[in-house]
Formats: structure tokens, sequence, C-alpha cells
């Protein structure tokens, strides 16, 4: 295996593990036995998919990317009790979050294998460690800024910006592997993984800092919608 690329079942539980976050967050659509067994099947579906496109030529690792990309928001929509645009907006975090704890744990393991650390168990441990921790982080995360998406209404607008920053972030954090030879690529390893990281991690602040925005403008439009209320029945009362 060469040691540039994440291993594609790692990707593909970075994948589900976000999907997972999101649906213990929100409001479910069904039964828990029915929600488990969603979700079995999806993980079951990505890691055939990720094995996939780990073999398939290269021109086929953007029309299996986007495929990956729709099934967890298909994952997330059928799972929750959220709008489609409001699958989409929670898929787009989800997708770039799973990016950036994929390539940030392959990292620090490339970085301890070439020191020598590069035992099966080291890479477990490691691999549960931040998984664990990292997806921790994430679920407090959504629960602060998503987990009334199932009960606000999220805009189209909101969600295709979303969705373009998490696909620029993503294309442009894996164009080395695709395009080694540009001004915004390189061939080195060591660059490679840290461009990587640097732009998945700048993808999922990006996100979170524009729901923020989004979630400010909505609490001011609430209580602009209240204060005129208030305006017409004093109007009223006198």
């Amino acid at each position: 295996m060469n040691i540039e690329d994440i291993p594609k079942i790692y990707t593909a539980l970075a994948e589900w593990g976000s999907c997972l976050v999101f649906v213990l967050v929100m409001k479910k659509r069904w039964e828990q036995w029915k929600t488990a067994g969603i979700l079995a099947v999806f993980l079951a579906v990505l890691i055939v998919l990720q094995y996939y496109i780990g073999v398939w030529p290269v021109a086929f690792w953007i029309p299996a990317m986007a495929a990956a990309m729709g099934l967890m928001c298909l994952c997330i929509g059928l799972c929750c009790e959220v709008t489609v645009s409001g699958a989409v907006l929670c898929f787009s975090v989800a997708f770039m979050a799973a990016e950036f704890v994929a390539s940030l744990e392959w990292q620090i393991y490339s970085f301890a294998a070439s020191l020598g650390y590069d035992s099966l168990i080291f890479e477990i441990i490691l691999f549960t460690v931040f998984y664990v921790g990292l997806f921790a982080v994430l679920y407090f995360l959504v629960r602060r800024y998503f987990a009334d998406a199932d009960r606000r209404d999220v805009t189209w607008q909101e969600a295709a910006a979303s969705v373009l920053m998490a696909v620029a972030a993503f294309l442009i954090s894996n164009i080395s592997y695709v395009y080694p030879n540009t001004p915004f690529s390189s061939s080195l390893p060591g660059e490679i993984f840290y461009i990587r990281t640097l732009v998945d991690f700048s993808g999922v602040l990006i996100l979170f800092l524009q729901q923020e925005r989004w979630r400010e403008m909505g609490m001011k439009k609430e209580v602009d919608a209240v204060n005129s209320i208030l305006h017409r029945q004093y109007e009223q009362y006198n």
C-alpha cells in the first residue's frame, strides 16, 4: 500500500461517522432499529464504493466521489426528519468534516511511520484515538449549530453555498493526486499532506463560520418580526 494514500476503508468510515454524528443530533425519521438498519446498509455501500474508487482508473474518481457524496446526503435525508435543502446543508458539512478527519489522522500516522512507528497495533490505536476524539468534537459542534436544522427553514441559497464551498475545498485539497504539476499542487508527499489537511480544515472552519452567520441573521429576522408585531399592537392600542 502506498503510504501517500489514505486507506479507502478509513475514508468510508470517516464519511459514515460524519453522517452518524448528524443522525445522533437531529430528530430521527424512523424508529431506532430502522435507523440502525439504514446506517448499516449505507456503511456497507460506502465501504464497497470506496474500495472500487481505490482500484478504478483516475478517470472514474470524480464521478465515484460524486456518488459517495450523494450517498452521504441520502443517508442523512433518510434517517433524519429534515427538508431536502436541510439534508444538503448538513451533508456539505459532514462531507468536509469526514475529509478533514481522515486526512489529519493519516497525515499523523504517515509522519509517525516515517520515524519507525509503523506497526499495525499502533495504526489501529492512532486510528481509534483520532476518529473517536475528532468525531466527539464534531458532535458538540453539530449540537450547537445544527440541532435545529430539522425545524429551521433552510433555504436553497444556504444549501447551495455550503455545497459549493465543500466541493471547492475538496477539489483543491486533492488536486495534487490528479495534477501534481500546477501552481496549487505538489508532487512531494509532505507537501501533499500539508495542502490536503490545511485546505480541509479551512473548509470545515468556513462552513461553521458561515452557519454561525446565518443563525445570527435568522435570529435578527425573528427579533425584527416580533418587534414589528409589538409595534403594530401598540399602534392599535393607541
